[in-house]
């Protein structure tokens, strides 16, 4: 059985393949964001969600209802959830 794909835009992208979004509100990350965790979540990958302002650990909420055993999930380390905010950052060398 084929992955089911979270982006309806791209139906047929190859395993491993890099996408990038530009969003104005944290509305358009989340509806590109939940969709896509959810999608990862019951093709039973494993999910890291890193998050940086303008996202908070309360923008996992929508994500959370949307699934009904998340709880189940993120209890047995299917996601994690992390607002470690230097995380991501890029230090350059001095």
């Amino acid at each position: 059985m084929a992955p089911v794909l979270a982006l309806q835009r791209f139906p047929s992208l190859a395993w491993g393949t890099h996408l990038g979004q530009i969003h104005t509100l944290a509305t358009d990350l989340r509806e590109t964001l939940v969709p896509y965790f959810r999608a990862g979540l019951e093709n039973n990958e494993r999910c890291l969600w890193v998050t940086d302002a303008p996202f908070d650990a309360s923008d996992a909420l929508p994500l959370r209802a949307s699934i009904p055993d998340f709880d189940q999930r993120e209890n047995a380390g299917q996601i994690h959830h992390s607002e470690d905010r230097g995380l991501l950052r890029y230090t350059a060398a001095s």
